[in-house]
Parts: structure tokens; sequence; C-alpha cells
């Protein structure tokens, strides 16, 4: 951690019971004597994870990252029980079709809530926001996604240049040499006016790092997932922009548009607006492919 971390007990209060240690994911307290209170091993290794603060249950432990007010009893008759969530992911559809209206700075604000309480690796909360309403900004991100589409369509195509991507790129140039068809089709319909890239969305929210570290993608993807539940609960309809990444893949055009420096990781990024269509069904998916050990 960056900042200072202290851990302390209140001696009258503590029940001794040992379940902020049994918790404590890095072992950084310990309790040698059950009849009284534990004691911190290394405060510096603390990830301020919260599981202590979060389980203690008289409010005996007093954690720096945590002050006055931060710890707030669980509301437990609103949580979703395992039905209502099971409903709720089956009806969670991605939109492209919306209503010509701005989403409110509040629910925004609620999206992007949901989204940083997404689990994190080493609780490292390395995921960044931009949201993106300015309609000039959004045509500039469609225009660089084109371009981009266009000029990865032209390279993978070329005899030599393709070839000496595929060997030097890998599983992902590969990936990408099966959705060149579907670049020149996203291409073609852009220069005819017709937007499949932003579908006209009125916001844009995107999911970006400081860290290059192998997690923080994974830890990105997950507050996405948090984003898409609250947007649907909102009544936002909301979709995953994959072609917008084709920027990220060819230079720092997106980056340049939206005020990054080039060191950063652009993640993901999620179309929102509220939507002009409602359904009423939710279709089956196939089967999961499980194999039980």
């Amino acid at each position: 951690m960056a900042t200072e971390i202290s851990i302390s007990f209140d001696r009258e209060s503590c029940r001794t019971c040992g379940l902020c240690v049994e918790v404590c994911v890095h072992a950084k307290l310990e309790q040698p004597d059950e009849d009284a209170p534990p004691r911190v091993v290394a405060e510096r290794d603390c990830i301020a994870c919260g599981h202590c603060v979060a389980i203690c249950p008289s409010g005996a432990l007093s954690h720096s990252e945590f002050g006055p007010g931060s710890i707030r009893p669980i509301a437990g008759e609103l949580i979703p029980d395992a039905a209502q969530l099971m409903e709720a992911l089956r009806a969670r559809r991605s939109f492209r079709e919306f209503k010509d209206e701005p989403v409110a700075r509040e629910d925004l604000e609620r999206v992007i809530e949901a989204a940083r309480l997404a689990p994190s690796d080493h609780n490292s909360q390395s995921t960044s926001f931009i949201v993106v309403q300015d309609a000039e900004t959004l045509r500039a991100l469609v225009n660089v996604t084109v371009e981009s589409l266009a000029g990865l369509s032209k390279t993978l195509r070329h005899p030599v240049k393709g070839t000496m991507a595929r060997l030097l790129g890998g599983d992902q140039v590969r990936g990408v040499m099966e959705l060149l068809d579907t670049f020149d089709a996203v291409v073609e319909l852009a220069r005819q006016g017709q937007d499949i890239i932003m579908w006209d969305a009125p916001a844009l929210l995107v999911f970006y790092s400081s860290e290059s570290g192998r997690y923080a993608a994974a830890s990105a993807n997950l507050a996405i997932q948090n984003a898409t539940l609250m947007a649907q609960s909102l009544g936002l309809g909301s979709f995953y922009t994959g072609f917008l990444l084709a920027p990220t893949m060819r230079g720092f055009a997106m980056h340049d548009v939206l005020g990054l420096a080039h060191d950063q990781h652009i993640h993901g990024a999620l179309g929102l607006g509220v939507p002009r269509v409602k359904y009423r069904n939710w279709p089956s998916r196939r089967p999961a492919n499980v194999t039980w050990i």
C-alpha cells in the first residue's frame, strides 16, 4: 500500500473471538493468547481488504484505512435471494437501441459505484473510469475506431505484412484474422453513415488502469460485469463496445481522444443509454460445458 497502515484493538470491547485472525488473508494478525486481543504481525504488508473490520462483532478493531463512518452494517433484507439473482442474470441483455436522451448523472454515478465494488487483484482497486457524454468526442472515438478497423484489415490481408503479424502476434492476431470480413462490413456501414460501433448510445463508460500487471485486465472486466448489472437494475441499457478496442491494437489514437497517457491501459468500455425497447422473455442458452473432477 502507498500509505502507512495502522491497526489497533480496544482491549475493553474486544471479545477475543479471533475472527479477524481467521479471515486475515495474508496472516498479518495473530492471537497467541486466546484470552487476549490479537496482535499485528506486519502492518506494512496489509492490503487493506477490510475483512478484519467487516467481521469484528464489537467494533474493537481500528484500521487507519477505514475511518469513522466507513464501516456500515449489511442490510441483509435488501440482498436478492438465489431465485431473484438468477432471474436478473437471465433477463440481462445487451441493448443497442437507445432513446435520444441523456443518461442521468446520478445513474452513471451508481453504475460506477457498482463497478468500483468489484473484486480486484490483491485489492489493488486498479480500475479507473472515464465517462464520455460529449457528442463530438463520441464521434471522434467512432472515427478512430473505423480507421483502425480499416487499417487492421488492410495490414492483415497483405501477403507479407499479414504473415509477419501472424508469426509475431500469435493467437491474438490469428483470432483477429477470423474477424476481417466483419471489420470490412463495419467500416463500409460506417462510411455510409450507419454507426454500429457506438449504436448512437448517448454515454460511454471506459475502464482503464495505470498498471500493466497481468491481473489488471481481469479486475477491469469484473468491474464491467458489475456495471452491466447495475445498469440493468436502473432501467438502463448497456452493451460491451468491443470494436472500440481496435485503436489500442494499432497505436494510441483512442488514448489521445480520451486524454490518457500512452502508458495507461484501456481494458474495455460500455455503451449506455435509456433503451427504446423492452424485452419480455429470456431465451435459453446452450448448456454449460462442465468437467467435474
